[in-house]
């Protein structure tokens, strides 16, 4: 994090609590943040339960062409009246993370599917066979006997437990999104629309216009 200061020179400040304390020491009124993901919603979120107006919301088109940390503390400091005040968002975050867990569930079950073909002629992955498979129950499996075989089929109960355990949390994070959205979120008015699918899509206002939301 950088700050402008006379005769083409910035300070720079860690992006850490003791960052935050040297910055704290100056007893700012706004602070605007270049939006760097994650690396800004921490110091957004401390800066503001310090009472202090924060924004990260400065576009990355602001950035483009010469870019240095003098200049990026330049052009952050002329945005400070036009600055749209940081919000902690739960319903995002556990969107990400219901995207993140569905990631994992899809290269475990291609990675199960994979460790099957080479054993078996069956590569279905049902929630009974999860289970099965899970404790190392192969007695109803019909399985080639190879020389890998021992070894796939230790990868395939690793990959199953592993499997049926992701799926509880995607389960319970699915729960929290629905928990999330309010009775009145205007999605919930169009035929086919359900909790999770308003959950994701969020704020429909952070659209421009309806042809950015709808495809």
């Amino acid at each position: 994090m950088y700050q402008k200061i006379i005769r083409g020179r910035v300070r720079k400040y860690e992006n850490k609590k003791e960052g935050y304390k040297e910055i704290l020491k100056m007893k700012p009124c706004t602070i605007v943040l270049e939006p760097t993901g994650v690396y800004a919603i921490r110091p957004s979120q401390y800066f503001k339960e310090k009472g202090i107006k924060v924004s990260p919301d400065a576009r990355e088109k602001e950035f483009r062409g010469k870019k240095t940390d003098f200049y990026d503390a330049e052009k952050l400091e002329n945005m400070v009246n036009k600055a749209k005040e940081y919000d902690y968002n739960p319903l995002k975050e556990m969107t990400t993370l219901y995207l993140f867990l569905k990631d994992i569930e899809t290269k475990y079950k291609n990675r199960l599917k994979r460790a099957l073909f080479l054993v078996s002629d069956n590569d279905k992955v049902s929630k009974d066979r999860l289970e099965k498979l899970a404790k190392g129950d192969f007695t109803r499996e019909e399985l080639y006997q190879l020389e890998y075989t021992p070894l796939v089929l230790e990868e395939i109960k690793i990959l199953a437990k592993n499997l049926l355990e992701i799926q509880e949390r995607f389960k319970e994070v699915r729960r929290m999104i629905e928990g999330q959205v309010p009775d009145d979120h205007v999605l919930l008015t169009i035929p086919g629309v359900g909790r999770l699918a308003a959950g994701i899509v969020g704020d429909i206002r952070r659209f421009p216009k309806p042809e950015s939301f709808v495809v």
